[in-house]
This record gives C-alpha cells, structure tokens and sequence, in this order.
C-alpha cells in the first residue's frame, strides 16, 4: 500500500486529496490543527487514514508530527496554509510582524516537514506543494501570502537540482475558488473573476486532486514545475 503525508486533509482541498487518494488505495498521514471534531467522522469514513495534531506556526509541533511518520513514505503534499485578509487601501495593516509569520506559515515550514521527511521517502516518490494563483500574478489576500506562494515555485525548481534523480517535486497552483481562505471576498468579486477567465468557471478542491494523483500515479520524469488549474486565466 502506497502512503502519503498530507498537510490539511480535513477540509477544502485537503479533503478532496484525502478522499481521492483514500479511494485509490492509499494510506493517508493527514495533520489538522483546529478541526479536530472533523478527525473523527472522517476516520469512519476513510478508515486507511490516520490523523496527526500539526500548528504551522511552531516548530515543536512540526517535529512531533513528522516525528510520529513509521515507515517510509511515497508522497508529501503540502496543502495547509493561512493568510490574513488585507485590501490593498490598507496595506499598512499588514505590519512587518505579520509578514514575518505568514511568510513563516506558507513558506518556512513548508521547508521544514519537507526538510525532515525526505528521509523517509521512497525512490521515485513526489513531493506536491500546494502553490496559488497569485504567486504569478501577484493579486492574492495579501503581500505575505502572495510571495512565499512565489517562493514555494521556486522551492520546488531548487529542490528538483538536488533531489531530481529520485523525487519528483512540483507545484499545482489553482485559481481563484470559494474556500475558507477566500471567504472574505465578496460575491461580486467572484462573478467579476469568472467573467475574465476563459472558461468562465472557479476552479474547485477536486479540480486540484484529480492532478495530484495523476501526478503521482502517471507524470514520470516530471518535476521542478508548476501546474496552474485556472481556466486559462495566467
């Protein structure tokens, strides 16, 4: 049985990642944080998965979790993040602070489970870090989130020139969908962005797992990329 560690599999399109690879056949490492009720309707409902207490914002707790992986392991998929909100009128909002922890959230500690888990992965394994829109074009809930998306891009091309013999290491970066991260956003906002993407559709989580697992199961000699789900509109 293949075995994937996935970071924030409870929801959004964590979830759909969880239930994709589950009904293949796979056993899931998932972490959550805050949502832990979640962990246990969705135990009875994938029993393959197992359910590991994980805060992006500390170190200790990124540790543990990783810590807790036996055996080895054929795919990461980073997929939890957090941003904050911020109108552009309001930049000054987004405080040097702030930057600093989400920058630490999407970026630092992405590299550090992969930092401490590319041990335990197998040959020919993949590494899939959840990338955004907005690490091209710039427009997302703020700055931070915005560039350490950017970063994550290029983490993957710089992890390709040292691991690109045995890992496959991409990015799927999806368009603009209606997700907790993007509550904040009006309805008129989400009509307008559809008017101005080709297909006139929001990409939606399952959109995102359908690539994951073909990237996993079929995409050979395939790494340091980003793939961007968007309907066209990069």
């Amino acid at each position: 049985m293949k075995k994937l560690f996935l970071t924030g599999g409870t929801s959004g399109i964590g979830y759909s990642i969880l239930e994709k690879f589950s009904n293949n056949g796979w056993k899931i490492y998932s972490t959550f944080n805050k949502n832990k009720p979640q962990t246990s309707l969705l135990k009875k409902k994938f029993p393959n998965c197992e359910f590991l207490n994980l805060d992006l914002f500390s170190n200790k707790s990124i540790d543990k979790a990783t810590s807790k992986i036996s055996g080895s392991l054929d795919a990461i998929i980073l997929n939890a993040s957090s941003t904050l909100f911020v109108p552009k009128e309001k930049f000054k909002k987004l405080t040097p602070l702030l930057f600093e922890k989400y920058v630490k959230i999407n970026l630092i500690s992405q590299y550090r489970i992969i930092y401490n888990l590319i041990p335990k992965l197998n040959k020919n394994s993949n590494i899939i870090m959840i990338s955004s829109i907005a690490s091209k074009n710039g427009i997302g809930s703020n700055v931070a989130y915005s560039a350490s998306k950017a970063a994550l891009n290029n983490l993957a091309k710089s992890l390709t020139n040292i691991f690109g013999e045995e890992i496959q290491i991409n990015c799927i970066a999806p368009g603009l969908m209606k997700t907790k991260l993007t509550s904040k956003f009006s309805e008129k906002y989400f009509k307008n962005y559809k008017l101005k993407t080709p297909s006139k559709k929001l990409t939606v989580p399952k959109d995102v797992a359908e690539v994951a697992i073909s990237i996993c199961l079929n995409f050979k000699n395939f790494s340091g990329q980003t793939i961007f789900i968007d309907g066209g509109s990069s």
